[in-house]
């Protein structure tokens, strides 16, 4: 028989901390689609496959300025509308503090607005970078 927080989980993996990384069915459906309008909803359930992905291989990982217990995973990403393809950031907003850590939210923006201190990158995949404060 499946305990309870196992049942809740969604999707589940590994990120390249080599931590393992939860999105929990409540906090999909409660927050991801039903916490924004209808058509935010409907693009946050579109990209769920590509928010899974971010968090298996970021472009970079960094330290949220706002809650120190969570970390931004960031991408660009192509969203096709209208016969062409949009270029985003992809950003899923993890909770390192809790054991697996866990997916709080993901959000597509069209304007990457981040400025970061060197000690804010926690994971730089282009130079290989690890750092496990």
């Amino acid at each position: 028989m499946m305990r309870d927080a196992e049942a809740d989980i969604r999707w589940s993996v590994i990120d390249p901390l080599e931590r393992q990384v939860v999105l929990k069915e409540s906090t999909y459906e409660a927050h991801i689609l039903n916490d924004h309008e209808e058509k935010d909803g409907k693009q946050r359930e579109f990209l769920e496959e590509t928010a899974k992905t971010v968090v298996e291989k970021p472009r970079f990982i960094i330290r949220d300025r706002t809650e120190a217990s969570r970390a931004k995973y960031l991408h660009l990403i192509g969203i096709p509308v209208e016969g062409s393809v949009k270029i985003r950031s992809l950003t899923v907003v993890v909770d390192e503090s809790r054991e697996p850590c866990e997916v709080i939210t993901w959000i597509p923006q069209n304007r990457l607005k981040e400025c970061v201190l060197e000690g804010e990158v926690i994971y730089d995949e282009k130079n290989d970078r690890l750092s496990r404060k």
